[in-house]
């Protein structure tokens, strides 16, 4: 698997996630709020994020986010024992 850093992957963690549990994808805001970021540093991971085609994202489009070719697919463990 590609190497990410941890906040980048945390910010993926909460994307893959909410879209689990939502059906379609979080703001920039809810993004930011969900992993306590400021509005500029999701800018940041998310442009990891889609160099890597971890996501892809449509620019000026609300809740476009959606995971990319590469993306490791999966819920994160801690995530399924607290749904349950």
């Amino acid at each position: 698997m590609t190497e990410i850093d941890i906040l980048t992957r945390g910010v993926y963690d909460f994307i893959v996630v909410y879209i689990h549990d939502n059906g379609y994808s979080p703001t920039l805001r809810e993004i930011g709020e969900g992993c306590h970021m400021a509005h500029t540093t999701i800018y940041n991971h998310l442009g990891k994020l889609e160099g890597k085609d971890w996501v892809v994202r449509e620019y000026n489009v609300p809740r476009s986010i959606r995971l990319g070719e590469h993306a490791p697919h999966y819920i994160a463990p801690t995530d399924i024992d607290s749904a349950s």
